[in-house]
C-alpha cells in the first residue's frame, strides 16, 4: 500500500538515500550526501512544497522534484529529478505518483510541466511521450579539460553587481538556466566578460556554463577560453542545436560533445 505526499518536511538524509538507491543501478550511478544534495536542492531551486513522494509505509521508495518559477511567460515546473528504487519499480509507483503530483500541480494554478531527458534514453522519452509530453527543443551538451591561458583582457563580476548590456546574440537558456532561476540563487553564479561586446553566466563551484550572450562571436570565444583556463573540467549544458555557430566555436576550444537531450513539455 503506497501513500503520496509532499517532500516538505522529509529530512535530507532520508531523500538522499531514496535518490542513491533510484539511481544506483543507472549507467552513471548517482552517490548524494546529505550535504551535496542540499546543494543540488539549492542551485537547481527546487521546491519541496511543488515536490513529492511515494512511501510504503514510512519507507520513501520513489520521488519527483520540482523546481517551479516562469517560464516562457507562464508558470510553469520543471523535473529537476525523478527516480524509483529498484525493489518498487514495476508496481505503477511512477505512474500513480505523476498522475498524483500533475492533480495537485493544477490546483497550484502551474500552467505547464517542462522535463529533459537524454535523447540516447528512448524508455525515458516513451514513457513521457505516454504520459503527454512532446519535444519542444533539442539540446547539445559539451565538456572541455581545462588547459592553457586565458586572455587577462576578460574581466569577471559577481552575478549580482554585474550590469548586463545588451547584445544582439543569445543562446536562449533552458528552464534551469533562466534569469529567473538564477536569480532564486545569485550567490552561487558569476560572469565574466568584455565589456559590451560578450558575456557568459557560470557556477562559481564548477564553472559550469549556464548562459552565453555576444555582439561578436571572437569575443566570446575569448571569453569562454578565460573559463577554461581556469577549471579542470568545464561543462556547458544545453546549449541549443540551433545555435551551430555558438556549438562550432565551442568545438574548437576542445569541447566535445557528450550527449543530447529533449526538452519535453506537456500542459498540466
Amino acid at each position: 500500500m503506497y501513500t503520496y505526499r509532499a517532500l516538505e518536511g522529509v529530512n535530507l538524509p532520508q531523500l538522499a538515500q531514496c535518490l542513491n538507491l533510484a539511481f544506483s543501478d543507472y549507467e552513471q550511478p548517482i552517490s548524494f550526501t546529505p550535504e551535496s544534495l542540499q546543494y543540488y536542492l539549492t542551485a537547481s531551486a527546487v521546491d519541496l512544497s511543488l515536490s513529492f513522494g511515494a512511501f510504503c509505509g514510512e519507507e520513501l521508495v520513489a520521488v519527483i522534484l520540482n523546481s517551479g518559477g516562469v517560464y516562457k511567460n507562464e508558470n510553469v515546473v520543471f523535473d529537476a529529478g525523478t527516480g524509483v528504487i529498484p525493489d518498487h519499480r514495476g508496481k505503477k509507483v511512477f505512474s500513480a505518483l505523476f498522475d498524483y503530483t500533475c492533480a495537485r500541480l493544477q490546483s497550484r494554478g502551474i500552467a505547464k510541466y517542462y522535463l529533459e531527458a537524454l535523447q540516447s534514453n528512448h524508455h525515458a522519452v516513451s514513457i513521457y511521450s505516454k504520459k503527454g509530453f512532446c519535444v519542444s527543443r533539442e539540446y547539445s551538451v559539451l565538456v572541455a579539460s581545462g588547459a592553457g591561458e586565458g586572455s587577462d583582457r576578460v574581466a569577471v563580476a559577481p552575478y549580482l553587481e554585474f550590469l548586463a548590456f545588451e547584445t544582439r546574440y543569445s543562446v536562449a537558456p533552458s528552464f534551469e538556466h533562466t534569469a529567473h532561476t538564477i536569480g532564486r540563487n545569485p550567490r552561487l553564479y558569476e560572469v565574466r566578460y568584455l565589456q559590451d561586446k560578450a558575456y557568459c553566466i557560470y557556477a562559481k563551484r564548477h564553472g559550469a556554463i549556464v548562459q552565453l550572450h555576444y555582439n561578436d562571436l571572437e569575443a566570446l570565444k575569448e571569453v569562454v577560453s578565460a573559463l577554461v583556463a581556469q577549471y579542470p573540467t568545464l561543462m556547458a549544458k544545453n546549449v541549443d542545436c540551433g545555435c551551430e555557430a555558438v556549438i562550432q566555436m565551442l568545438l574548437s576550444l576542445g569541447f566535445a560533445e557528450v550527449t543530447k537531450q529533449y526538452e519535453m513539455v506537456r500542459e498540466i
